[in-house]
């Protein structure tokens, strides 16, 4: 019998050692392959919807929005039916709709009225709303619309009673009015509300 050299023994272990080796790597690189393809998912989250009309006039793409004047009712007994003029009174209604909306918001009315602006005509004696709370700081008017609100359909209701004062010093630039900004500038801002 052929007696076995130690340096074959160690080089036929060497070769076996490699050839597991190589065999085990190769069955892992399978296996992890084969994990990996289950894990993988999407993380993409629908963003918050946001629509906002004030007076059935979309606001959604704008901050801030001059709203006009010409539905206001006015309470006068010396002018014909469909015209205004100096010592009338009358209230103008603001409906803030924010169907569709899908977050919460804070809003805030700025009213440049003849207090504010001399060169406006008409003054505004109150802001109130019926349906919701308003915080008033000068001529700026705000409040809030919460998530339940809009699940409520809730549309704030902003009532403003004004009053086109007759006096006789501005009589002349009375006659001079060209647009609907003379008389006075309502600014619209709403913006996402973040707190609770």
């Amino acid at each position: 019998m052929k007696r076995v050299n130690k340096k074959t023994i160690v080089e036929i272990i060497i070769i076996i050692s490699i050839l597991l080796i190589c065999f085990l790597y190769l069955w892992s690189k399978g296996t992890k392959a084969a994990y990996e393809t289950e894990v993988e998912q999407s993380s993409q989250m629908p963003i918050a919807g946001w629509h906002i009309t004030v007076d059935g006039e979309d606001v959604t793409t704008e901050q801030e929005k001059q709203i006009s004047i010409s539905d206001i009712t006015w309470n006068t007994s010396h002018t014909r039916p469909g015209k205004v003029s100096p010592g009338s009174t009358g209230t103008m209604t603001i409906i803030i709709d924010p169907h569709g909306t899908e977050t919460a918001l804070k809003y805030e009315l700025e009213i440049i009225d003849k207090q504010v602006d001399p060169n406006t005509v008409l003054k505004v004696n109150s802001v109130t709303s019926p349906n919701t709370t308003l915080n008033k700081n000068g001529n700026k008017y705000s409040g809030y619309i919460y998530l339940s609100d809009i699940d409520r359909d809730l549309k704030p209701r902003i009532i403003l009673d004004v009053e086109w004062e007759n006096d006789d010093d501005v009589n002349d630039l009375d006659r001079e009015i060209t647009s609907q900004e003379d008389y006075l500038l309502i600014k619209f801002n709403a913006t996402q509300y973040k707190g609770s």
